[in-house]
C-alpha cells in the first residue's frame, strides 16, 4: 500500500512530493530535495497501516 507526502525542503523551502510505501512501518531515511539536491533526514511514523505523521530536518 502506497501514499505520498508532499515535503518542504529545509535548504530551499521548495516542495516536491515523496512515494511512501506505509506497509513497511514507521522509518527513517535521507531524501535529496528534487530541487536544490541537498540531503534532509526524513522521518515517518506509520500507524495502522496509514501515515500518522512526518518530520524533515536538515542533514
Amino acid at each position: 500500500m502506497h501514499d505520498a507526502l508532499t515535503l518542504s525542503c529545509p535548504h530551499c523551502g521548495e516542495s516536491f512530493s515523496l512515494a511512501l510505501d506505509v506497509s513497511e512501518g514507521s522509518a527513517e531515511f535521507t531524501a535529496d530535495c528534487e530541487v536544490c539536491c541537498r540531503p534532509m533526514k526524513v522521518s515517518v511514523n506509520i500507524q495502522d497501516g496509514a501515515l500518522a505523521g512526518w518530520d524533515v530536518v536538515e542533514e
